[in-house]
């Protein structure tokens, strides 16, 4: 069987490797135990607010819902 990810675990994991940086760090900075992030990570389950900071956090922006085709 493969590895399956949900859309924030591979976002947030594409992101710290383009970044340099561990998911330790990016929890210390999320102010949560790496435990305790890494459980949030494989289920999904951070709201847009947490994944702005998380986006703020790495220097980049996140982008979701939906926009007007020009």
């Amino acid at each position: 069987g493969g590895v399956i990810m949900n859309r924030q675990e591979c976002a947030i994991r594409v992101a710290l490797a383009m970044q340099k940086k561990s998911q330790r760090w990016l929890a210390g900075k999320f102010g949560t135990t790496p435990q305790h992030f890494n459980t949030r990570l494989r289920r999904g389950s951070f709201k847009d607010e947490e994944m702005q900071k998380i986006a703020d956090i790495l220097g980049m922006t996140w982008e979701a819902g939906f926009k007007v085709k020009e």
